[in-house]
């Protein structure tokens, strides 16, 4: 049996949950190890009896684990607040970077066509050996 959890307030929860949003390294493997050092080992939050049960149920359901985590583990410590809180700000972060990342993807595409529009066309061969030499 492991130690009972201390109690943590919502601004303190809410940080922690923001921070999260913005780690994707390891993808949900290492999001859920991050969750269980932090909120079990380090900040003593959730016991690791209560985080076990987490994610044996989490990972019975169908959908992202770490999501579903999250959002458990924030209504577990706050009720609904927190699990609208944890599930939105693990979800939006992580949607704000990848909206980052496809507008740099369509713009770096955009600046590709237009220069190829003003060229002769060329093989797909000689655009992918260009754009690797960086030869125009």
């Amino acid at each position: 049996m492991s130690a009972s959890p201390r109690p943590v307030s919502f601004p303190e929860a809410f940080r922690f949950w923001l921070k999260l949003g913005f780690i994707s390294f390891g993808g949900p493997t290492g999001q859920i190890a991050i969750m269980h050092e932090e909120l079990v080992e380090r900040r003593r939050w959730v016991s690791h009896d209560q985080f076990l049960h987490a994610l044996q149920f989490c990972m019975v359901l169908p959908g992202p684990e770490a999501q579903q985590l999250a959002t458990y583990l924030g209504w577990l410590m706050h009720g609904v607040p927190g699990g609208l809180i944890a599930g939105g700000l693990f979800l939006r972060a992580q949607l704000r970077m990848e909206r980052t990342m496809a507008y740099e993807n369509v713009v770096e595409v955009e600046g590709l066509n237009s220069a190829l529009a003003q060229r002769e066309p060329l093989s797909d061969d000689q655009v992918t050996l260009r754009r690797l030499t960086g030869h125009q």
